[in-house]
């Protein structure tokens, strides 16, 4: 497998530097988010049912063991509540919170997007560079006066394909884990939002335990 990578040239290590990148990012993210939507799960339903259970200050309790730093959204808003700030003061607790922690859940996120377009490029341009190799040597061999056959052609263009091939392959599945890991999030961040919409239109009427 190596002996073949090389023929694809120099622009195979710049690629192969990428997919060990690519590769480190999406096995830490993909061990950190299901770490996280298992923790945030169990946090969420406890906090919903302290909540329903109409005990905000059991409910702050509850933010303030959890081990998640997601849980500082919740007591921050919490905290408003309980001090009885105005709803629209509330829910700007929450959106200023959400602002400084929900962006961790995204790390990597933006080396892996440039992974992702950089790699096909990286790998068209070895096949390029390949192919004007394999033309300047038909150019020799034809200054000498000696026999052009297909395979002098086809030899020099496979090989410079293989950089293109390499690019897409990282470049694939760069795409794909990415949109799985926005989908993660995206289905994360809206199970956080009804839980905050709740903790906003709490009734103060209700009383306060």
């Amino acid at each position: 497998m190596w002996s073949f990578l090389t023929k694809g040239g120099v622009f195979i290590y710049p690629l192969l530097a990428c997919s060990v990148v690519a590769l480190a990012i999406i096995i830490e993210r993909l061990i950190s988010l299901h770490k996280i939507k298992r923790n945030l799960n169990d946090f969420l339903c406890l906090l919903g049912q302290t909540i329903k259970g109409k005990s905000m200050n059991e409910a702050l309790k509850v933010c303030e063991i959890s081990t998640l730093s997601l849980a500082r959204i919740y007591h921050k808003g919490i905290s408003g509540v309980i001090d009885k700030l105005p709803r629209d003061k509330v829910r700007q607790i929450f959106q200023e919170s959400s602002a400084v922690e929900l962006p961790w859940l995204e790390k990597g996120w933006g080396i892996l997007s440039v992974i992702a377009q950089v790699s096909p490029l990286i790998g068209f341009l070895g096949t390029v560079s390949g192919m004007i190799r394999a033309f300047q040597e038909i150019q020799k061999l034809a200054a000498v006066g000696q026999a052009i056959g297909p395979g002098d052609l086809a030899g020099g263009i496979w090989e410079a394909l293989i950089t293109t091939v390499v690019g897409l392959v990282i470049a694939i599945p760069a795409y794909i884990m990415l949109a799985y890991f926005r989908s993660v999030v995206g289905n994360l961040t809206l199970e956080m939002e009804r839980l905050a919409i709740e903790i906003v239109n709490y009734d103060l009427v209700s009383g306060l335990n």
